[in-house]
């Protein structure tokens, strides 16, 4: 189990930075069969593909602030796509969406390297149309000054959500670094999920089978003892509590497992490119 894993691993990660080094041409069956072929070459078993239509991710929906500011420069720090969202430095995956609206109606919209002039207006309502080669997209802003849009890129729907400025925080959803050690036995104690995946500064959360087959689930027993399952495998496993907090060890390897709020964060070391995997029950 342990070598399928850490190839089905090594086949997400490299499909999603794939997802920024293409500048987000790549459609998702290609980024799946890319997946699929990693895993295959790294002594996986094979993985029937099941082509599913992944609903849009949205945003929650939100009033706009009683002042509306649309000119000035945007720069995305979210980016939902397939069902997935992924949240951080997205440069970290060569990917750099900016918008600027001008006070003369004239807008830019960027994607890396790749500049559309058009043209913008703001709504009685407080939002905004965006028109950028003749397709007008609207662009709504919510209450903590944030502004969202939809966007068709190389026949793939993409949700962009956009902080003012060139230099804004770029906080990941689910960020390890604010986790801490776990000293209670009794709260990891019970069943796990994979919720998100976190690495080079950015967190993949929702569907992550846009990047390939994964379902990863783990059960702590009262006792020290549990199961850790992937995909259709699964192993025994002990887990302990120390100095160093929660440590579980499964097939030989121990992992050091953290607190974030109500999440563990499952972290794989550097081995795995510092891949972390955010649990929910």
């Amino acid at each position: 189990m342990k070598r399928r894993f850490l190839a089905c691993m090594l086949a997400l990660t490299l499909s999603i930075m794939g997802l920024g080094a293409c500048g987000g041409s790549q459609k998702p069956a290609e980024t799946q069969k890319a997946a699929e072929t990693a895993a295959a070459s790294s002594g996986a078993a094979e993985t029937e593909a099941v082509e599913t239509e992944a609903p849009v991710t949205e945003l929650p929906e939100t009033e706009p602030p009683v002042e509306v500011d649309w000119t000035g420069d945007w720069t995305a720090t979210q980016v939902g796509m397939q069902g997935a969202i992924v949240t951080g430095d997205l440069s970290a995956l060569e990917i750099q969406f900016t918008m600027t609206l001008n006070e003369d109606g004239s807008a830019t919209l960027s994607m890396n390297d790749d500049a559309q002039e058009g043209i913008w207006s703001e709504n009685t309502d407080g939002s905004a149309a965006l028109t950028i080669s003749e397709k007008t997209v609207p662009v709504v802003m919510y209450d903590d000054g944030s502004a969202y849009m939809t966007v068709d890129i190389d026949d793939s729907v993409m949700n962009i959500l956009f902080k003012k400025g060139t230099e804004p925080e770029k906080k990941a959803a689910y960020d390890p670094a604010d986790a801490e050690k776990i000293t209670d036995p009794a709260f990891p104690t019970g069943s796990w999920k994979a919720l998100a995946l976190y690495t080079q500064g950015i967190c993949v959360e929702g569907d992550l089978s846009v990047f390939g087959a994964f379902d990863l689930a783990m059960e702590l027993k009262a006792d020290g003892t549990g199961t850790l399952s992937f995909n259709e495998d699964s192993s025994d496993l002990t887990w302990t509590i120390g100095e160093e907090g929660l440590s579980v060890n499964s097939d030989g390897t121990t992992y050091q497992v953290l607190q974030l709020g109500e999440y563990l964060v499952f972290d794989f070391g550097d081995d795995m490119g510092g891949i972390s995997l955010i649990l929910t029950r």
